[in-house]
């Protein structure tokens, strides 16, 4: 309307409704018109605005010119979204993604993380990831790109591939205090890698990336996990590289070709004191009703204790993977009891946090609030143990009750032929419990 006004001064541009009755004999249909826009009120549509459904690549800026990458697919029905992050052949899917005019919101399935971001246009999103189960503050920015279908891109200067296939053995850190050992695992499809690392404390999940020339890059994100590597192959059998965890860790790393080289046996690290006669708690469930052991409900039962976090993507693997225990041996007499030590000591946040962790694996069994997650703390709700080592730690106890095995972290899916060795021996030693 604002273009009459020059016609109708005393008009305005939100208009004069007076002015308009004075001049309805003059100009009684446009008149008509302008006084209907000026009384009656302009309805904002509350329908979201769409976003292209198809492949995003997220990327978060780490600083010092470093991008973790990581790719998404969305779809959408009647507005509704759901997005899947890929991590090689993991498939993360959350239904708790929202799209307005000008924002974008998503939260991870399991952990309690989230990525609040800006539209520009309808191809582009920049904004930050939230990463409330590190701390209420830890925040990384974000950007992701529609139809970026690559998670690193290909750098055709750099020459022919080198092939990092194989079994690596691997020190971080080396020469220093906080050095590790780890075992390297990487397959590699053309100049396409996926792998993993294994440590004595648990495995660094679905790792995904590209070799160009010499240098490999991976990544993983997962919600909790944001693991972003380089490496250098200097010669046919030895790495340069180093690991990036977030904006809070980084460390160099070095590996060399070993097919022979294996870790610390899981179970031997994690043990009985002498002393004790076994294992012995009693913790509040998430809905706060005291939950003891031994009792009368496990009595006669073989039982499964996992020590977990809800924060941990390790334990979330090993979850899924009692649940298909569970539902096997459960009417067999299996029992299953999850301590959670959390990242927070306030009783609600961390029962939501378990919650929202057993919900989401269907996990039928009791978690109960155990604590927080410092190791040390771990340690004296559990003073018969030698150490809490690694979260996850799992107890294997017989129908007496004598704890049989304990093993420290948990090589998880991404891991390969060591998680299938792992499921495969475990299975034999549970129906041998249960057979007693």
């Amino acid at each position: 309307m604002a273009k009459y006004t020059k016609f109708f001064p005393d008009i305005g541009i939100l208009g004069n409704i007076e002015a308009c009755r004075k001049r309805m004999r003059r100009y009684p249909l446009f008149l008509l018109l302008v006084l209907a826009a000026c009384s009656s009120p302009v309805k904002e549509s509350t329908k979201p605005s769409t976003l292209p459904a198809g492949t995003w690549r997220l990327q978060l800026n780490l600083g010092e010119g470093l991008f973790l990458p990581f790719c998404f697919t969305l779809s959408e029905e009647n507005s509704v979204y759901t997005a899947e992050i890929i991590n090689g052949s993991e498939k993360i899917r959350t239904e708790q993604f929202s799209v307005t005019d000008d924002s974008v919101f998503f939260r991870l399935p399991v952990f309690d993380s989230e990525f609040k971001m800006k539209r520009n246009g309808d191809h582009t999103l920049e904004g930050t990831w939230f990463n409330y189960s590190k701390s209420p503050d830890y925040k990384i920015p974000a950007f992701a790109e529609y139809n970026k279908t690559e998670r690193f891109t290909k750098d055709e200067t750099k020459g022919e591939d080198a092939s990092f296939k194989g079994k690596w053995k691997v020190t971080f850190s080396k020469g220093s205090e906080e050095q590790y050992m780890a075992v390297g695992l990487f397959e590699q499809e053309k100049d396409i890698v996926t792998g993993t690392f294994i440590t004595e404390t648990g495995d660094y999940r679905y790792l995904e990336g590209r070799v160009n020339g010499n240098t490999m890059q991976l990544s993983c994100f997962d919600g909790s996990h944001a693991f972003y590597f380089t490496a250098t192959l200097l010669d046919t059998s030895s790495i340069d590289g180093m690991f990036y965890s977030g904006t809070h860790w980084k460390e160099p790393w070095v590996a060399v070709r070993d097919d022979a080289f294996e870790l610390s046996d899981p179970e031997s690290l994690t043990y009985i004191k002498e002393g004790y006669s076994g294992l012995e708690f009693s913790f509040p469930d998430i809905d706060n009703n005291t939950v003891s052991f031994p009792s009368a409900e496990y009595s006669g039962k073989v039982t499964i204790v996992e020590l977990m976090g809800s924060w941990c993507p390790n334990c979330m693997d090993e979850t899924g993977y009692l649940k298909s225990l569970y539902d096997i041996y459960h009417p067999k007499g299996l029992e299953i009891i999850s301590l959670c030590f959390e990242r927070t000591s306030d009783f609600a946040s961390s029962a939501r946090n378990i919650r929202k962790h057993k919900t989401h694996l269907g996990a039928d069994w009791k978690f109960l609030v155990a604590g927080t997650a410092q190791k040390e703390d771990a340690a004296a709700a559990l003073p018969m143990l030698n150490h809490v080592m690694s979260y996850p730690t799992t107890i294997f106890i017989d129908k007496k009750g004598q704890v049989r095995k304990i093993y420290t972290g948990f090589y998880g899916p991404g891991t390969g032929q060591y998680y299938e060795r792992y499921a495969e021996k475990n299975q034999l030693f549970l129906e041998t419990l249960l057979a007693e």
